[in-house]
């Protein structure tokens, strides 16, 4: 199909993937992409020319600094479980994609990869039930001195990393003011839409 790149994009989706089972495997978690699905939508992207941009890209086209394309879209992956199965896909298919990633949890040389960029999500702060509401994210209400720490260590991990992502896409007032002071710039959540211009950087939302 032919797409005209002059046409700009007024709102940019920014799609979730969790943990990725390849054939013959079961998945035993609640969030799952079997290789076949990834399979099948990446050759969506590929067949209508779509461009996989970055998170730096969509700040700046947040931020109106840059036009980006219609057939535009921002891939993350969140967490690190089974993230290691995507490296041969997006490598295959040429198709970028940004890993939010637990960084104390794994190792992170094992996402070396042209087309993968890493972002925080957290460097141990993944845990249910520390905090009321919901899931209960322990950046709704811990120490924020803690909470600092925490973050700071995840963006020195992960090369400085600008880019966060909310635990559970929990977020409240308090956490943002974290995730600030902590020196990142954009903070991702939940939100079933796509991201327009003059968004909140600190709330953009995606779809699962």
């Amino acid at each position: 199909n032919e797409v005209d790149y002059r046409e700009k994009a007024t709102e940019i989706p920014v799609t979730v993937y969790h943990f990725l089972y390849l054939e013959n495997e079961v998945c035993d978690e609640i969030i799952c992409n079997s290789i076949k699905q990834v399979r099948e939508e990446f050759d969506y992207l590929k067949q209508n020319n779509y461009f996989t941009i970055n998170t730096k890209e969509m700040e700046y086209f947040i931020n109106g600094k840059i036009n980006l394309g219609k057939n535009s879209i921002l891939i993350t992956i969140d967490d690190g479980a089974r993230a290691t199965n995507f490296l041969p896909v997006l490598d295959e298919y040429k198709i970028n994609a940004t890993l939010f990633l637990i960084s104390s949890w794994y190792k992170i040389s094992d996402f070396d990869s042209n087309y993968l960029e890493l972002a925080s999500h957290t460097n141990n702060l993944h845990t249910p039930g520390v905090c009321s509401g919901g899931q209960g994210s322990p950046l709704k209400c811990m120490n924020k001195e803690e909470a600092l720490k925490d973050l700071e260590l995840s963006r020195k991990t992960l090369n400085d990393t600008e880019a966060f992502c909310f635990p559970f896409y929990e977020f409240n007032d308090y956490g943002i003011n974290a995730v600030k002071e902590a020196g990142f710039k954009m903070a991702f959540i939940g939100g079933m839409k796509k991201a327009a211009p003059g968004v909140d950087l600190y709330k953009i939302p995606r779809i699962s």
